[in-house]
């Protein structure tokens, strides 16, 4: 989940167990950007090629490539 960074640090640190959220899930923010794109590749690594494959088929391969900027 991609989350500010008040929120992220609220969910990481100091929320009694009875509070935290219940589904394990991976936190991300502006803090840990480099984690979520090393996430992000991760998943890109692992993916069924044939999943890449329709993505290009269907959006060309510029889709593939990371948009870096604002």
């Amino acid at each position: 989940m991609l989350i500010d960074n008040r929120t992220r640090a609220m969910l990481t640190t100091g929320v009694p167990k009875t509070h935290a959220v219940s589904h394990p899930c991976r936190l991300f923010s502006k803090n840990t950007g480099d984690a979520f794109v090393a996430y992000l590749k991760q998943i890109e690594e692992h993916a069924d090629p044939l999943i890449l494959a329709l993505v290009r088929d269907t959006y060309g391969e510029e889709h593939l490539k990371p948009y870096v900027t604002m």
